[in-house]
């Protein structure tokens, strides 16, 4: 709200953690969060020069015509969260993701892991990612954490409703995965 007039608005918000506790507040947000912070807004920089990127337009096409800046993140107060299957799927990501770096504790392993199976590029170690976009091979980071896991899931819903055993449809998902991937 502002003024104490609700509006639905998005806005694009930029901040930075200026210390390791500031990150610890951000770790439970995830989709459907409210938040309440002080903001000033600004319209986002239109392209000055003829031909020149449209920052503007390039927000306006996503339904963004505000940009906040936050000096701190300690100033972001959590509201409340309302549960949805898009916050539960983040929630799970965040787990996958946690478990990964246990498992893997050398860093760079964990990351690329990261980016393979769930799509992180962020983890990713930024020397490997400089090595996947030299050889041109950046978009197998991208295409394949998030429609892998997509393709996966669904073929293994579909398989398990269709009276399957658990066991049948893991061997029948290793035998097709591979050509998806060719």
């Amino acid at each position: 709200s502002i003024n104490g007039k609700q509006i639905e608005e998005k806005i694009r918000m930029e901040t930075k953690a200026d210390r390791k506790q500031e990150l610890s507040l951000v770790q439970n947000w995830h989709i459907n969060c409210y938040i309440q912070l002080p903001v000033h807004l600004e319209k986002p920089d239109s392209a000055r020069n003829p031909g020149a990127f449209d920052y503007a337009g390039y927000l306006n096409h996503y339904g963004i015509h505000w940009e906040a800046k936050v000096p701190s993140l300690s100033q972001i107060q959590l509201l409340s969260c309302k549960k949805s299957i898009f916050s539960e799927i983040g929630k799970l990501r965040k787990e996958l993701s946690d478990r990964l770096t246990l498992l893997y504790p050398k860093k760079s392993d964990a990351g690329l892991l990261q980016a393979m199976i769930l799509g992180e590029q962020q983890a990713l170690d930024p020397d490997t990612q400089e090595i996947f976009s030299t050889l041109g091979l950046v978009h197998v980071l991208s295409i394949s954490g998030l429609h892998v896991s997509i393709l996966v899931g669904t073929l293994y819903f579909l398989l398990i409703s269709c009276g399957m055993t658990r066991e049948r449809v893991a061997i029948i998902i290793l035998v097709f995965l591979p050509f998806y991937a060719i």
